[in-house]
């Protein structure tokens, strides 16, 4: 009865196991809840009333059970590593302890891993089963595309929550068909959305406040036993969000609120200890931080070197290095969902791998194509092709190179003296296809016909060959 409870309307599990979610939207951030919970049981020495040593206890066990069937490896990683940071921090603030502190050590470890076998969590973290398992390998996969998404954008990000949807149209391979909501990893989510300087700023500083609280004598020699006790606590509470949010993301209300909660409480112990800012510490590990995020940057560019992918002002420009030194052709592509799909850019990057010496200018969904249409006027050099409903910015485009590729709306002020070429589906449920057959037959235009109806089936490469 209390695992239907405690996995209601989950759709998680694991070889028939229903995982709790606790209310969470999935068993990670359960997991890391439990962790982080688990943390400000941890004690060292007698607790004065013998009551609350035995409530202490039994919570440990239950959030122990509770941690292990969420059946979130990251999680239980990052349990025994804040366990194992605790001890030793313990260690060297409990002067003559180390024996309490061992002792504690392993109970707590013994009974995690009679958990991990019991629950099941055991055969989850086998090297047998996770060597196969697609949730790991596919998370190295969106991993090296958050870092290419990364080294287009490594200041200021993307700007936009569907970093799973922009994912799989600029950075995913072709044979890959594995969807994502996310980079399934905070660290990298907040890098791709919000540049790595966010990214430092959530992850690093925190870590270097913790670390400078655990190690300066001024701070240790002020505090009383409950001070340290819920310092420690704090300490690890923080190390668990962060280390989970590494394979997980795990940004929601309560797990953020619960982390926060502990890193003011660190910068009130470092305030009333009236010990020194680490400035210098901060400086330090920002320019080393920078340094390798720079050099990771450079390097993800070289390795992905055959096709160039850039983003700015929400228009992706896709090009290749090795075509520098030859006349290469612009073309200007505006997409329509309707016309391409919601993978238009996975649709237009294989076509731009089969035509050589080209240079694709996509204007997102991302871009502000009003603030745009001075640029767009002005490059008279360039191919525009315009789909759909993008099919009334013709009238913006200087020259006579404007394709049109299944044109939503009416015709009547449509730039006949610059379209170039057509392309419209034999049969169309919209009342304007006639009309756009009828107006390019009369403005004698070039005309490609497509089988199906508004949406474009086929092989985008074959209809750009034909109209450039």
């Amino acid at each position: 009865m209390l695992s239907v409870i405690l996995a209601q309307h989950t759709t998680y599990a694991f070889q028939g196991i229903a995982r709790w979610t606790f209310g969470f939207e999935n068993p990670n951030a359960a997991g890391c809840m439990a962790a982080m919970i688990w943390t400000l049981c941890w004690h060292y020495g007698s607790v004065e009333r013998r009551c609350i040593s035995i409530l202490l206890f039994l919570s440990e066990g239950l959030l122990i059970w509770g941690l292990c069937m969420t059946f979130s490896r990251g999680a239980l990683v990052a349990a025994v590593s804040a366990l194992s940071m605790h001890a030793i921090s313990a260690s060297r603030i409990y002067v003559g302890a180390n024996k309490t502190i061992i002792k504690h050590l392993l109970a707590r470890l013994s009974v995690l891993v009679m958990a991990v076998i019991a629950s099941g969590l055991a055969k989850r973290i086998s090297v047998p089963y996770i060597a196969t398992d697609r949730s790991v390998l596919n998370r190295f996969g969106v991993w090296v595309g958050a870092l290419k998404m990364i080294s287009m954008r490594p200041l200021f990000g993307w700007n936009s929550p569907d970093t799973g949807w922009l994912y799989y149209q600029w950075a995913s391979t072709q044979s890959e068909t594995v969807r994502v909501n996310d980079m399934v990893s905070g660290a990298l989510e907040v890098a791709v959305r919000y540049g790595i300087l966010a990214s430092y700023i959530i992850f690093s500083v925190p870590a270097v406040f913790l670390f400078y609280t655990n190690v300066n004598k001024n701070v240790l020699g002020t505090l009383s036993g409950n001070y340290l006790r819920l310092m420690l606590s704090a300490e690890a509470a923080i190390l668990v969000f962060c280390l989970t949010n590494i394979t997980s993301y795990l940004f929601n209300t309560v797990l953020l609120s619960s982390a926060g909660i502990c890193v003011i409480y660190c910068i009130a112990i470092l305030y009333k200890s009236r010990a020194r800012t680490p400035w210098r510490l901060l400086l330090i590990t920002s320019t080393v931080f920078l340094s390798l995020s720079w050099i990771g940057v450079a390097v993800v560019r070289k390795v992905n070197d055959d096709v160039q992918v850039a983003l700015k002002d929400g228009i992706v420009t896709l090009s290749r290095p090795t075509d520098s030194r030859s006349k290469r052709q612009y073309i200007i592509i505006i997409p329509d969902r309707v016309v391409l799909g919601l993978d238009y850019g996975r649709r237009l990057r294989l076509a731009f791998r089969d035509l050589s010496k080209v240079i694709f200018e996509i204007y997102t969904y991302q871009c502000d194509i009003k603030q745009q249409i001075n640029r767009l006027a002005a490059d008279g050099d360039a191919t525009v092709v315009l789909f759909g409903a993008a099919s009334d910015l013709g009238n913006m485009v200087t020259g006579k190179r404007v394709i049109l590729v299944h044109p939503i709306g009416n015709p009547l002020h449509a730039p006949a003296n610059k379209v170039r070429s057509i392309v419209l589906p034999m049969f169309s449920d919209t009342d304007t296809n006639d009309l756009w057959w009828r107006w390019a037959n009369d403005n004698d235009i070039h005309i490609i016909s497509t089988v199906g109806g508004v949406r474009l089936q086929g092989d985008v490469v074959q209809v750009l060959r034909d109209t450039l």
